[in-house]
């Protein structure tokens, strides 16, 4: 049902009701009248009755003034007996309507009878008012009076019932037609004003961001409508603004991936140079002294020169294959080579091929074989373990623990060196960061090695960090998953 056919409906039936409520009233207040009406041409009746008894009585008594009395007499019989009829419905001088009371109507027919009687007796007493039989009429006049006096008593106590009837009905009606009002007004406040006053609040929301917001109205009008239309749009908005929301966060993204970029550009350029032109050029020394024609050296000394130029070649070769072990991870390229392999054996292997008498491997037993790749897996021990011994003072015990955790493999590796700050230990597996100390300057590198080990771990699914660690030294931790890959 629509609003429009709510407010018709309701204001039919509230003109309809008003309308009935202000006919009873308008009958009410007649009915009050009429007692009124009733009440006073009683009380006239009444006062007729004795002022016509008091002249009869002194008509008898001032001969010089009969003339006079029996005028006022006359006349008064005639207003009493106009009264008397009008009050029985017997005439409509008056206009005062007929009593619905059976036991006044049957009283005042039974005086109209009297009068019949009272009336020649007392024209008869005006007429010969010295006759002593006069005495008996006019006690039986005064009797009539008296009678008279009855009856309008009565009928003024059962009038004043009514009119309190009347007045309890006056304010009945009225306290009907404030019910009546008010109900219209809660049911208009129910229907509109309500609804809309949800629909402003969560429109003031949903204008905060708050997107999540509903009209929870159910009606079948307008405002239903609306807060259909209004929850289908807010729907569709939240859709939007989510898919909106995901592309700025891919754009923030490829954005931070830019300007990350743009800084590992500024920071890698002098350090790449720097690490790339310090072995050409000790290369391009060397060959250019052994390609001189007036150069004597010694067997022992070219081997030397020899053997120096292989050292930088290789420390070349592992800084291309570092720089390109960095574009495979950052393009998310990295093969692997996946077979079951024990890390227990993978670690003594590299430690036999390092020959450091520094090394100490703390490996549990019955270790399980997993899935990894073996080529890769010895690159990140041996970057660890080469930073270590990078960063650690002579004679320094390196420590490297394997242990089956259930769901993972668990390996660390700690050295007893400088330690890293906890500021940097997030940002030392960026790609080319380096830590701003004296020690970290006298160490050549690119500071690629823990980046390089991020990406072969991650590839694996499993995770790489720096543990907290007693005394100095830095402990580097990382998991592999038991799990097929």
């Amino acid at each position: 049902m629509t609003i429009k056919s709510k407010l018709v409906i309701s204001s039919t039936l509230f003109i309809i009701i008003a309308v009935m409520l202000m006919w009873a009233g308008f009958s009410i207040n007649r009915e009050r009248q009429n007692n009124l009406t009733f009440i006073n041409y009683a009380g006239q009746l009444r006062f007729r009755s004795y002022r016509m008894a008091w002249l009869i009585h002194e008509h008898r008594r001032h001969v010089m003034q009969r003339a006079e009395f029996e005028t006022k007499i006359n006349k008064d019989m005639g207003e009493f007996e106009d009264i008397l009829l009008a009050l029985a419905g017997s005439s409509n001088k008056y206009n005062i309507g007929k009593t619905e009371d059976k036991e006044i109507l049957s009283r005042l027919n039974k005086h109209i009878e009297d009068w019949n009687k009272i009336k020649p007796m007392i024209e008869h007493i005006v007429k010969f008012p010295d006759l002593n039989v006069h005495d008996a009429h006019e006690e039986q006049t005064e009797h009539y009076v008296d009678e008279i006096h009855a009856t309008v008593n009565l009928f003024e106590s059962k009038k004043k019932v009514e009119m309190q009837t009347s007045i309890f009905k006056v304010y009945l009606v009225a306290s009907l037609s404030l019910s009546l009002f008010f109900t219209f007004l809660f049911f208009i406040y129910r229907q509109i004003v309500i609804p809309l006053g949800i629909m402003v609040k969560i429109m003031k929301d949903f204008s905060n961001r708050n997107f999540k917001t509903r009209v929870d109205i159910i009606a079948k009008d307008e405002i239903g409508e609306a807060a259909s239309t209004f929850n289908n749009m807010a729907e569709k908005i939240e859709n939007m603004y989510a898919r909106l929301g995901s592309t700025v966060d891919q754009l923030c993204d490829a954005n931070y991936k830019l300007e990350k970029a743009a800084r590992l550009r500024a920071r890698s350029l002098p350090l790449l140079s720097h690490e790339l032109k310090t072995p050409l050029t000790s290369i391009k020394g060397f060959i250019h002294t052994l390609l001189r024609e007036d150069a004597r050296l010694s067997e022992t000394v070219q081997k030397k020169y020899l053997s120096t130029i292989d050292s930088d070649a290789d420390r070349l070769l592992r800084l291309i294959n570092e720089m390109l072990d960095m574009t495979m991870i950052e393009l998310n390229r990295v093969k692997l080579d996946l077979k079951p392999v024990s890390i227990s054996s993978i670690i003594r292997d590299v430690s036999e091929r390092l020959n450091n008498s520094n090394l100490e491997l703390d490996l549990q037993e019955n270790i399980p074989e997993i899935r990894f790749d073996k080529n890769k897996i010895e690159q990140v021990f041996l970057n660890l373990i080469d930073n270590a011994v990078k960063y650690s003072p002579d004679r320094c015990k390196i420590k490297i623990n394997a242990n089956d955790e259930g769901a993972f493999i668990k390996v660390t590796v700690a050295d007893e060196g400088a330690g890293i700050p906890k500021s940097d230990r997030e940002k030392v597996f960026d790609a080319f960061y380096r830590i701003d100390s004296d020690l970290s300057k006298s160490v050549h590198g690119l500071g690629l090695g823990l980046f390089i080990c991020k990406g072969i771990i991650e590839a694996h699914k499993g995770n790489i960090w720096i543990e907290e660690k007693e005394g100095n030294g830095t402990r580097v931790a990382f998991t592999l998953p038991k799990l097929k890959l």
